[in-house]
């Protein structure tokens, strides 16, 4: 094995980005987007005037603070894991929306297209590449390397019920050399993950 690249994304895209300073313009931002209006349904921010906006504006500024925590967190632990083992590479690429009033996260954005671009950029370090990853979006770089004369190896991973996590795309393993499967019990001992059981199972 030559290198592992793991690909995070680097930034986060706060929606909204950023609230107007001036009360008028606040108000207005936070009306006509919905924002306090949803937040409202949460039970945040009910109260009306500009005290009821700043407790929207600080809800949002809090919801921030707390998720820019977490990545910062994951990003200590991608280093860690860096430090622990020699051949990983972690790729900081790209980014992912996060909405603060929703508290959910949006599609990637760059992620992709730096992993195809590294598949053909990197052609001449291995002959060989395993690559972990459903998306149908790889078939044309994957193409290309094998006309380079590289052997493209799709890795799935299985539940304990023996199918296929989601996020497997059948035209991408019918266009590679070969695919790899994964059992959940050979990750879960791996990663040590305990299967959890009822008395209905």
């Amino acid at each position: 094995m030559v290198r592992v690249y793991w690909y995070v994304t680097r930034e986060i895209d706060y929606w909204p980005y950023k609230i107007p300073y001036q009360w008028e313009e606040k108000r207005k931002f936070l009306y006509e987007k919905g924002i306090a209006k949803r937040l409202s349904d949460q039970g945040i921010g009910s109260t009306k005037g500009k005290k009821g906006l700043k407790i929207v504006e600080d809800e949002l500024h809090k919801r921030r603070q707390a998720l820019q925590k977490r990545a910062d967190g994951w990003h200590q632990v991608h280093t860690a894991i860096e430090c622990r083992h020699d051949q990983i590479q972690f790729q900081r690429v790209g980014s992912i929306r996060y909405d603060l009033v929703d508290r959910s996260f949006g599609s990637e954005k760059g992620i992709d297209t730096q992993l195809a671009t590294d598949l053909i950029t990197l052609s001449s370090i291995y002959d060989i590449a395993l690559l972990v990853s459903g998306d149908a979006d790889y078939i044309p770089p994957v193409s290309a390397v094998k006309n380079m004369g590289k052997l493209v190896y799709s890795v799935s991973f299985l539940t304990a019920n023996g199918t296929k996590l989601p996020g497997g795309a059948w035209r991408l393993e019918r266009s590679v050399d070969g695919q790899i499967e994964l059992p959940f019990e050979q990750i879960s001992k791996r990663l040590e993950i305990r299967k959890f059981s009822t008395e209905s199972d």
